[in-house]
């Protein structure tokens, strides 16, 4: 189950407003688009809340170089490079993320300022997963292990395994997989998260000896670790089978 269940509706196109319009005209990246013109003093719009696949240009490319879209802003609305963070929308109703979760060529991405969807697009994520559909099926999204994590360092994961211990030092919680602090895979939520928690009515002391999948950022910390910002970023799932190696 998800630790936190939010009932939203997917979201519907701001275009019908005749808002924050433009074509794209070029992918710069996997998850950036140039734009033909300047939105809110920016020429580059990144997809808000995912994580698109290494090697997916060209398939981005496919869903929108030359489209006209409509940009449907996060908040804040701009990312730390400058870039606009947007739900983006081609002008046949295609909601590229949505599109690029149900292609397997993405994972969603929950942050503090990306909240607004997740459970939409986690569902969408659910079903590529479980059809096996693009990365899901070449292996690329392999849900890791917290004993075979360690090379993944530096990259995007989702980890999957059970809590052993959970403990609060100094205004942080750590959620250890493993009876080994120094070594062993660990989820860490910063002070600054611990309202999210407390909102969404989450302990993490009650997380202790439950299976959960984790998604986020791998750092090398005493062990490998990866530092979560919002609840919606573990997933509780005692009742799933155990991830592959």
């Amino acid at each position: 189950m998800l630790l936190v269940a939010v009932t939203m509706s997917e979201p519907s196109p701001a275009c019908d407003a005749g808002l924050m319009e433009a074509v794209v005209v070029e992918i710069e990246d996997n998850g950036t688009l140039r734009l033909d013109r300047s939105i809110e003093g920016s020429t580059t719009a990144r997809l808000a809340g995912i994580q698109p696949a290494p090697n997916t240009a060209n398939d981005l490319s496919a869903l929108a170089d030359g489209a006209g879209i409509c940009l449907l802003l996060a908040a804040p609305k701009r990312d730390r490079y400058g870039r606009l963070l947007a739900y983006v929308y081609r002008d046949d109703r295609l909601w590229m993320q949505g599109e690029l979760l149900r292609q397997g060529l993405a994972r969603v991405e929950p942050t503090a300022d990306t909240r607004n969807f997740v459970p939409e697009m986690l569902a969408i994520e659910r079903q590529a997963r479980a059809a096996g559909t693009g990365s899901w099926g070449k292996g690329a999204f392999r849900i890791r292990t917290p004993n075979t994590i360690s090379p993944f360092a530096g990259s995007y994961q989702l980890v999957e395994g059970r809590i052993v211990d959970a403990a609060r030092r100094k205004n942080q919680w750590y959620l250890n997989f493993g009876n080994d602090w120094r070594s062993d895979f660990t989820i860490v939520i910063p002070k600054q998260a611990l309202a999210a928690f407390t909102d969404a009515g989450v302990d993490p002391y009650a997380l202790k000896d439950r299976i959960v999948r984790v998604r986020g950022w791998v750092d090398l910390w005493n062990g490998p670790m990866i530092e979560v910002q919002v609840p919606e970023q573990i997933e509780v799932i005692d009742d799933a089978p155990k991830a592959s190696q």
